[in-house]
């Protein structure tokens, strides 16, 4: 008996604040949507800034200042551009915004890095049709080397490296100057050894005994080098033989 005592009475506690205070919830709901909306209406208004040309970085330290936030909305890849350069934004520079409202930004973005192609015994003629379609540039370097003349022995960055900066550097075999033994040119004549020289690319140097000048013979009776001297023969420096006529 008692407990329904209580259940009755808390019923009619129940219906007594409904019929007093719960019609007063509606008015609390409008009021706060009206002073909600009145605030935003009423929020100052700010210019979004130039940010096109900027680094991200810059961007974002400028936006913090100013209350906006920053939404990376897309990213391109440009390769004249440092990466993080801001290419386009949403809203434009000079339009008017409301603090906190997101600025979208479209910025440039790092090319993923080109691997080193294998260019070791590759002639030179091969390696420059190879390279002739991509964006890779070349430095060769020539120096002696077993390899046959023209032909890559080494490179740098090795195959398959990251090539950064796109540049690389080869290095090629140069014509291999073997040694000769210098000829004896003693007590030939001048035109058949001077011909001979002609061949090599050989450059003579004569000097004539003037004390007998009238008993000339044009046999060679001097010569330096001397015969049975190692020589190199080079095609960008001639050798100068200088050869002494009776």
């Amino acid at each position: 008996m008692k407990s329904h005592y209580h259940t009755f009475n808390s019923m009619k506690k129940r219906k007594y604040f409904i019929e007093n205070y719960l019609w007063f919830l509606p008015f609390c709901s409008f009021f706060s949507g009206y002073f909600l909306l009145y605030y935003y209406l009423q929020a100052p208004t700010l210019l979004v800034p130039s940010l096109i040309g900027k680094n991200i970085h810059e961007a974002i330290l400028l936006l913090s200042q100013l209350k906006l936030n920053a939404r990376i909305l897309d990213q391109k890849e440009e390769p004249a551009l440092p990466e993080g350069t801001i290419l386009r934004q949403l809203p434009t520079a000079g339009q008017k915004v409301k603090v906190s409202q997101p600025i979208f930004l479209v910025t440039t973005k790092k090319q993923p890095a080109v691997e080193t192609p294998m260019m070791i015994n590759k002639s030179i003629d091969t390696i420059k049709k190879e390279l002739t379609n991509s964006d890779i540039r070349f430095k060769a370097h020539y120096l002696p080397h077993s390899y046959p003349k023209n032909h890559c022995f080494s490179q740098f960055p090795a195959f398959g490296q990251p090539l950064d900066s796109n540049h690389l550097l080869i290095y090629l075999a140069a014509e291999k100057n073997k040694p000769i033994i210098m000829p004896d040119f003693t007590q030939h004549s001048l035109e058949d050894v001077t011909e001979f020289l002609a061949s090599c690319n050989i450059q003579p140097y004569i000097i004539r005994n003037t004390q007998r000048e009238n008993h000339q013979t044009n046999r060679i009776i001097k010569q330096q080098p001397l015969a049975g001297s190692l020589i190199l023969l080079r095609e960008d420096k001639p050798l100068v033989v200088q050869l002494q006529v009776e």
